[in-house]
C-alpha cells in the first residue's frame, strides 16, 4: 500500500484503536513498551525513536528499528531535545519532537 493511498488514514486508526485495546490490557511494563515499539515501527514507519519520561530521574527509552525498546542513556543526543520539548521549548533545527 502506498503512502497516498486513501485508504492509509482509516488502517492508522484502526491500528492505534487496536494498540489502544491492548495497551489497557497489558500488566507488565516490558509489554507496554513492546507494543509501543511496534506501534512506532508499524504506524509511524519510525526507524529509531526516544521516549523521555520524567520524574525525579529522567528516564530514557531507545526503540531501534526492529521496535524494540533499550535503556537509553541521557546522554543520547536527542535527550536535550525531547526534555526541552517536554519543558514546551521550541525545536531549532531541522529535528521534529513528537
Amino acid at each position: 500500500m502506498s503512502p497516498t493511498d486513501p485508504a492509509q488514514p482509516l488502517l492508522q486508526v484502526q491500528a492505534l484503536l487496536t494498540l489502544a485495546r491492548e495497551l489497557l490490557q497489558a500488566d507488565e511494563p516490558s509489554r507496554v513498551l513492546r507494543l509501543t515499539g511496534r506501534a512506532l515501527v508499524d504506524v509511524t514507519g519510525a526507524r529509531r525513536a526516544l521516549l523521555v519520561l520524567t520524574g525525579d530521574a529522567p528516564l530514557c527509552i531507545g526503540f531501534s528499528a526492529d521496535g524494540l525498546a533499550r535503556t537509553a542513556p541521557r546522554s543520547h543526543p536527542w535527550f536535550p531535545l525531547a526534555r526541552g520539548a517536554l519543558q514546551g521549548q521550541r525545536p531549532s533545527g531541522p529535528e521534529s519532537v513528537v
